[in-house]
C-alpha cells in the first residue's frame, strides 16, 4: 500500500476538463486520469488492469513483479438497452 500512497500523493489536485450539458455540470473525464495516472502508478512498479467480463468491470492495480493484486473493485455495468 505504500505504493499506492506515493501514487496518491503525486497525483495532487486534476481539475474538471469536460462539460455536461444535461445536466449543466462539469468534470475530470475518465481519459485524462487514465493518462495522469498510468505513469505515475508505473513508476512504482505497478499497472493498473481493467478487464471486463460480461457486464462487470474489474479495476485491479498489481505489481508488475509478482503479480499480486495490491488493491481492486468491481462494478456492474447497467445494461441500458
Amino acid at each position: 500500500m505504500k505504493r499506492i500512497l506515493n501514487v496518491q500523493k503525486q497525483i495532487g489536485t486534476l481539475g474538471k476538463n469536460a462539460k455536461n450539458p444535461f445536466f449543466k455540470s462539469a468534470y475530470l473525464d475518465l481519459t485524462t486520469l487514465i493518462e495522469h495516472v498510468t505513469p505515475l502508478l508505473n513508476e512504482q512498479g505497478l499497472v493498473l488492469l481493467q478487464p471486463l467480463a460480461g457486464d462487470t468491470v474489474t479495476s485491479a492495480s498489481m505489481d508488475s513483479e509478482t503479480g499480486e493484486v495490491i488493491a481492486s473493485s468491481s462494478l456492474t455495468l447497467p445494461n441500458i438497452s
